[in-house]
């Protein structure tokens, strides 16, 4: 790849992503890279395959979403030149962005949270090679040219990414990195340790299957490439050489100066996001095999990622707008992506199990009609993609049960229940009616019942909601 024909696009603004732009703009100045632009989210109004705005400027692509317009820089079709210049530019460098229509230029990918990226399914012990940061200084890193490496290193320390040294003239360590490699590594008395980036062998310089240049990264880089890959392991110290103080001074200024508060604030916000988490009252929902606390009642809670990441304890809240967010296990990640997350109306789904974290979108819940039997309750809830059954048990107030069902099911069902001797047998659930026209719900976790009257209640509603489509 010719970084000098390269051009980078930038995807939703973090504090890895910041970081990524201090970099950028320097070594666009340093003449090593073409340039840098924002992928963009053009409107209808403007032309479909331009690179630059045409009409209006559109605004730089953001995660921030609502129930009527949800977009992200994963949809981009469009970007804004910041730095540089993408005039004959070779290669395109999405860093966590994807753009449509696909132009006739080269494209590498920087990112970590699809299958597929570089970075993705990595365990919190590579956290910071496989975070997106730590994917472009590895870039950089290979390039078999000694003035780019030495102007690279020129960039690093200007912008406090660390510190450059020459192999030789620093003793007592175990094994360097190899080029373009970032390790952590412990000296040979065992008194420091440190992540240490190996740039490209000098030319004049004879280092068999070593770097020749390495540079010792920076607290700032470390830290934050940690919290963005993996925030549960590094508050939880599996990234080597983080510490849980070290992401809480980082941390609450960040979230401080994103809510626009003192950092009092945040650590009030916090008390109480752990309150609502550890909370009796609070509900929980069954996801795979497992109960997961769903503090979605709760509305936004701000913080509630955080404490979940800091305290190792499985939730699902919401984010800004209709986004969801759930902290996990890699194991309940893995079942909310492959279908749990059907049954929970939450669709657009993402995440990576070895990151212990997905999020998706929540659809919105026109009714909700309820149909009552002794000490159970049937609901229904009707969502875009189709409806949820909610079984919920009085004697377990808090613990629920939903099944996905899509509109073609629904409809089934809905007939079914207005049969005697009937039975429809779904994925996750049996339903049938007896000669009197009782309902019976058989889920593996226990059976439901409706009387007739109920039943028929039930099927009027299923029938309401699916005429609408």
């Amino acid at each position: 790849m010719n970084f000098k024909k390269a051009f980078f696009l930038l995807g939703a603004e973090d504090p890895e992503m910041n970081l990524i732009e201090k970099f950028l703009k320097v070594a666009t100045r340093e003449s090593l890279i073409a340039g840098y632009g924002y992928a963009l989210i053009e409107t209808p109004l403007l032309s479909k395959v331009a690179t630059r705005p045409t009409k209006r400027e559109p605004t730089k692509c953001t995660r921030v979403e609502s129930l009527e317009y949800r977009t992200n820089a994963y949809q981009a079709n469009a970007w804004r030149v910041v730095s540089g210049s993408d005039i004959g530019r070779e290669t395109l460098v999405t860093v966590e962005c994807d753009i449509t229509p696909n132009y006739k230029t080269a494209k590498l990918v920087v990112d970590h949270h699809r299958p597929g990226d570089p970075g993705f399914g990595k365990p919190p012990s590579e956290a910071i090679p496989a975070s997106s940061l730590g994917q472009i200084l590895r870039l950089f890193a290979s390039v078999e040219n000694h003035t780019f490496s030495q102007t690279f290193c020129e960039v690093i320390e200007e912008v406090g990414f660390g510190s450059c040294y020459k192999v030789g003239k620093q003793k007592g360590k175990t094994q360097w990195p190899g080029v373009g490699e970032i390790k952590f590594i412990t000296d040979a008395a065992e008194t420091e340790s440190r992540w240490l980036l190996g740039i490209n062998r000098d030319a004049r310089e004879t280092f068999l299957d070593t770097c020749a240049t390495v540079c010792f990264l920076s607290d700032e880089v470390v830290v934050t490439a940690a919290a963005d890959h993996n925030l549960h392991a590094a508050y939880t110290n599996q990234i080597p050489g983080v510490r849980k103080p070290d992401i809480l001074k980082l941390r609450i200024p960040l979230l401080a100066a994103r809510s626009a508060v003192v950092h009092s604030e945040v650590w009030d916000g916090i008390r109480e996001a752990e309150r609502v988490l550890f909370s009796s009252s609070t509900t929980s929902v069954r996801i795979g095999n497992s109960w997961v606390k769903d503090l979605r009642s709760a509305g936004f809670l701000p913080y509630a990622t955080e404490v979940a990441a800091m305290t190792g304890k499985c939730c699902l809240a919401r984010g800004a707008g209709n986004k969801v967010f759930l902290s996990a296990t890699p194991e309940l990640v893995r079942a909310f992506l492959e279908e749990e997350h059907r049954k929970l109306d939450i669709e657009d789904v993402y995440g990576d199990p070895a990151r212990e974290f997905a999020g998706g979108y929540q659809m919105q819940a026109h009714d909700q009609i309820w149909a009552e039997q002794g000490n159970f309750q049937v609901g229904l809830v009707e969502g875009r993609a189709g409806l949820s059954i909610k079984l919920l048990d009085e004697n377990e107030p808090n613990q629920c049960f939903l099944v996905a069902l899509s509109f073609a099911e629904a409809e089934n069902l809905g007939k079914i229940l207005l049969q005697t001797n009937a039975e429809l047998k779904l994925q996750h659930l049996v339903v049938q009616t007896d000669v009197q026209g009782n309902a019976g719900f058989i889920h593996d976790a226990g059976t439901w019942t409706l009387n007739w009257k109920r039943a028929k209640r039930l099927a009027e509603a299923i029938t309401k909601a699916t005429a609408r489509q």
